[in-house]
């Protein structure tokens, strides 16, 4: 099953959204807008995501889903809500897109036999050299 992701839309509307006061310096206007933005969904009942994606972002991004199952992404870095929220879905589509391709599996190699003999003489040389400082 190949997933394209080039034509993958996140569906804004699916997507509770709320916003708070930002933290930090940034003077009085700090303390009267709220422009830091959070955006959560319930990862596992996001249709929209195909379940494999779905499931490696839950192992990817643990610490950021909640004891309730949400995504939770949040954003402070503009004084404005609108790209804070961009900023937010920027990273929604940058955490779906390293979920997206599968890794690969690791395959399983035996050593060459010249490794082997390349080690275990090593392992000869070496005993050697600690045998001849005992005498």
């Amino acid at each position: 099953m190949v997933l394209e992701l080039k034509n993958f839309q996140i569906p804004r509307e699916r997507i509770e959204r709320s916003s708070s006061r930002s933290g930090g310096s940034g003077g009085q206007h700090v303390n009267k807008v709220s422009t830091k933005i959070e955006i959560r969904f319930h990862l596992m009942d996001a249709t929209w995501i195909p379940l494999p994606v779905r499931r490696r972002m839950q192992a990817s991004f643990s610490g950021r889903v909640n004891k309730l199952g949400e995504l939770v992404i949040s954003s402070d870095q503009s004084r404005s809500q609108h790209q804070n929220e961009e900023n937010c879905f920027e990273k929604l589509y940058g955490m779906i897109a390293s979920c997206w391709t599968a890794p690969k599996k690791r395959v399983k190699t035996k050593p060459t036999r010249s490794s082997k003999e390349k080690r275990i003489g090593d392992k000869k040389r070496l005993s050697e050299k600690k045998k001849n400082r005992k005498v």
